[in-house]
């Protein structure tokens, strides 16, 4: 049985679970879990990220509402400054 090399495995599944659609915007983190643990972590670069305590078997259509209407809700920067602190500064 022919065997892949572990750094080879990245490039793969992270094809594989993309299907090359692009970049992430919404990540979703089930179990209570506060962190990435690497889980496509450059693609999640300029995420919105939504943690719930739901565990993943449990988590229903309900809740992938709650996410993506707190999606809808957020300023997305890609990484700028908040357009509230920029406001600010011409102020002063």
């Amino acid at each position: 049985m022919p065997t892949v090399a572990t750094d080879a495995m990245g490039p793969i599944l992270t094809e594989a679970l993309t299907a090359g659609s692009g970049d992430v915007d919404l990540l979703i983190r089930t179990g209570g879990e506060k962190r990435l643990s690497d889980f496509m972590l450059w693609e999640s670069a300029y995420a919105e990220l939504f943690f719930t305590d739901r565990m993943w078997p449990d988590f229903g259509e309900a809740d992938l509402d709650e996410a993506v209407a707190e999606f809808h809700h957020r300023e997305r920067r890609f990484g700028a400054v908040p357009s509230s602190i920029l406001q600010n500064e011409t102020c002063v």
